[in-house]
């Protein structure tokens, strides 16, 4: 079947995949949270539920550069050091 390098990369790259979406939900809800009381409003809210604080809405930062490896041409997650298809160190 797999040999025990393939499917150690395959658990690593699954739990670098789930830690980077409990990392995106976390950040999520912070930006959600209300300032003063920490609670947690919907998107789209101008004042908070609990408080009445204003909220402010989130800077829309400019999505990063897409990387691509050099070796392989694979889209390389950005904070990755090295490529998931082939494994070429990232610079």
């Amino acid at each position: 079947m797999y040999s025990q390098p393939t499917s150690r990369r395959r658990k690593a790259a699954l739990e670098r995949a789930e830690a980077e979406e409990r990392a995106r939900r976390e950040a999520e809800e912070q930006e959600h949270s209300c300032p003063n009381c920490g609670a947690y409003n919907p998107e789209g809210t101008n004042f908070c539920q609990e408080c009445g604080t204003r909220l402010t809405q989130p800077v829309q930062q400019a999505p990063a550069a897409k990387r691509f490896c050099p070796n392989c041409g694979t889209e390389v997650i950005a904070g990755h050091r090295f490529c998931s298809g082939c494994g070429t160190k990232m610079e």
